[in-house]
């Protein structure tokens, strides 16, 4: 951490500690011992640096070269690392031990800014380079609401910035670990014969395992932490926050829930609604977001497994790609029969008292069921698709949700209606858009459905 840096670090945990003396010399002693510690292994790492990479014109990027160059390159960084953290560790327990106990948050909170700064920018998640606490200050919650939210969002700041810290390093390791491994197998050991690089691709994808599991408990944290939060928001401001997190992540998925959300936005602005009024549409639709956000958790899930494929393509890695696509359509469907619901039951609230609003509440179940018969067809073709990479049927992903799809070219949907047309009954369940019978058997899933960040010049 450079100084500059240090006294920033410092002034956002408490303005004074920016001008605490013996804190800004302990900075001067860690830099000072880190310098000379590093000299003998900087200098011989700017000597093999030529010789460890080649540069892409083309593309404009670096590109390892496996040979014990780079093996010895690797070694020589790790070791800067390894002195760099045991001095960084050293540093920041002075900090810890000037702070005050209601100064921990804050602690926390800075330390994940530091952490978020030192992750490397290659991961597969969107999860892994955002953080609840820049998405609640867009929520502008009362003062009050933030105290209240400060035990959960310390403990949150701090699992967050450990679990980026783990992830640095993991990724760290594995370069080292990747670069011994392809060395050992020898230049283009990619066209060595099958037994050879089949050995290799499973060391690989040993390290791909560590990479992306590291990742996921990153995910994790966040998921977790949000729901805690959002037990203890008012329902608008943590429903607020819900849509935030999803637009942020994966803003393909809730199409649907934001015309819920505007719908009921739009019905909360009505003339003719009444505080009364308003009080009872939202107790009503509570229930449905209590049911349709871990539903939102498991469509996001499904959707993480769908990612960039290894450069060059197996048959098991494709297969896998399709079974993350099916598994996501099917958390897509139990989604949307929990949104299909809540917009029936704000459309049979409306009646025909407003029928501009009525309208626009039947287009919006339109556009459901329209996303709903595009989902059917993809899910259709990519069974056939696995069908065909099988070279023949009997793959489970065909008795998943959608079993029976239609076998002959659709007709014309039929409009759902005008202002005019009648809403289910209040708190009856929806109709399937597809008619098809559900199950609860869930797709395939395999390592081959995450993504890599090998060099495949190999």
């Amino acid at each position: 951490m450079e100084r500059p840096r240090f006294v920033t670090f410092l002034g956002s945990i408490d303005a004074p500690l920016a001008a605490n003396a013996q804190l800004l010399d302990a900075h001067t002693l860690y830099a000072t011992s880190l310098e000379k510690q590093n000299e003998t292994a900087a200098r011989q790492i700017l000597r093999l640096l030529p010789a460890a990479f080649n540069f892409d014109a083309a593309r404009e990027v670096f590109i390892t070269r496996s040979t014990p160059e780079l093996v010895a390159l690797m070694a020589l960084r790790d070791l800067s690392a390894r002195n760099a953290n045991t001095a960084e560790r050293k540093l920041l327990d002075l900090v810890e031990g000037a702070i005050s106990a209601e100064q921990k948050t804050n602690y926390s909170k800075s330390m994940l800014a530091w952490r978020l700064e030192q992750l490397p920018k290659d991961a597969l998640l969107p999860s892994t380079r955002v953080t609840l606490l820049e998405l609640l200050a867009q929520t502008k919650l009362d003062s009050e609401t933030q105290t209240a939210l400060e035990p959960i969002l310390g403990a949150y700041a701090s699992a967050l910035a450990n679990a980026f810290a783990q992830r640095t390093r993991i990724l760290r390791e594995a370069d080292s670990s990747r670069a011994i491994i392809e060395t050992t197998a020898g230049t283009l050991w990619r066209y060595a014969p099958v037994e050879i690089t089949e050995g290799v691709e499973i060391q690989l994808a040993t390290l791909d395992d560590a990479d992306f599991a590291s990742e996921l408990a990153i995910r994790t944290i966040q998921f977790d932490t949000l729901a805690r939060i959002r037990a203890r928001l008012q329902p608008r401001d943590g429903r607020r926050l819900v849509e935030f997190w999803q637009r942020t992540l994966h803003p393909e998925l809730f199409e649907d829930e934001r015309l819920l959300s505007r719908m009921v936005e739009e019905t909360l602005a009505l003339p003719s609604f009444s505080d009364e009024h308003d009080t009872a549409l939202l107790d009503a639709l509570e229930t449905s977001y209590q049911r349709l956000e871990p539903l939102s958790r498991e469509s996001c899930e499904a959707a993480d497994l769908v990612l960039p494929r290894l450069a060059i393509r197996s048959k098991d890695a494709m297969t896998a790609e399709i079974d993350a696509r099916i598994a996501t359509i099917d958390a897509q469907h139990k989604r949307r029969l929990v949104v299909k619901d809540a917009l029936q039951r704000l459309r049979a609230m409306i009646g025909d008292l407003e029928p501009a609003t009525a309208a626009r509440l039947n287009d919006a179940l339109y556009t459901t069921d329209s996303l709903e018969r595009a989902d059917v067809f993809d899910r259709k073709s990519l069974v056939a698709r696995i069908e065909s990479l099988a070279d023949g049927p009997g793959t489970n992903a065909q008795n998943n949700l959608f079993s029976q799809p239609p076998t002959t070219a659709p007709s014309a949907p039929t409009p759902i209606g005008g202002a005019d047309a009648k809403p289910a009954p209040a708190g009856q369940p929806p109709a399937d858009a597809t008619e098809s019978p559900a199950s609860e058997q869930p797709a395939r899933t395999s390592r081959g459905s995450r993504g890599t960040r090998r060099n495949t010049g190999n």
